[in-house]
């Protein structure tokens, strides 16, 4: 996980009963902000821990919320929403206007921010696995911050999943079902 002048975070945490793996991000901030997924009733929802106190949760309802990511400013966070499909939703900080930005229904998921924030890059699912052991089809894709403009990175007829941007927002990595690459974008 890439951050400018943050700090990534993989943590496991223990809320009563229930450990909950999270993969999280401190957004940049004078105070240390982290995002996570956790699943205390059985459905993944999104929270957010202030100084590594003051859990907040920012997301509720039947359908599954995760994959969270801080925009860099600490103003929004994007995530993945299992409803109608996945999609890619954006949020405030505090967890107010949730913004649908993939078409209904779609299979959009995994999204990070461009490091200025004006871009979200992810993953769509092409073509589902053609066996129990093999692997889907997935596109790399981008849109603007608000949904709009959405375009192919790459997609070469195999498994490609997690973009990342680069620190200076020129190059991509990824996940290859057969190699990692690099693409300029």
């Amino acid at each position: 996980m890439a951050t400018r002048s943050g700090l990534a975070v993989f943590l496991v945490l223990t809320l009563g009963s229930q450990s909950l793996v999270a993969a999280t991000q401190v957004a940049q901030s004078s105070v240390a902000k982290i995002t996570f997924t956790a699943r205390p009733d059985r459905v993944d929802h999104i929270y957010i821990m202030v100084d590594g106190t003051n859990i907040t949760r920012l997301t509720s309802g039947p359908d599954r919320d995760y994959t969270p990511e801080w925009a860099f400013d600490g103003k929004k966070i994007v995530f993945q929403r299992n409803i109608e499909g996945d999609g890619i939703y954006t949020m405030n900080a505090l967890g107010s206007n949730v913004t649908r930005l993939s078409p209904t229904p779609s299979h959009d998921g995994l999204p990070a921010w461009s490091p200025d924030g004006s871009r979200i890059i992810f993953t769509r699912l092409v073509a589902p696995p053609p066996g129990p052991t093999l692997l889907p089809v997935t596109s790399i894709m981008e849109m603007r911050a608000d949904g709009t403009e959405v375009r192919t990175i790459y997609s070469n007829g195999e498994f490609n999943m997690e973009p990342r941007y680069s620190p200076d927002g020129k190059k991509i990595a990824f996940m290859c079902g057969k190699t990692g690459f690099a693409v300029d974008i």
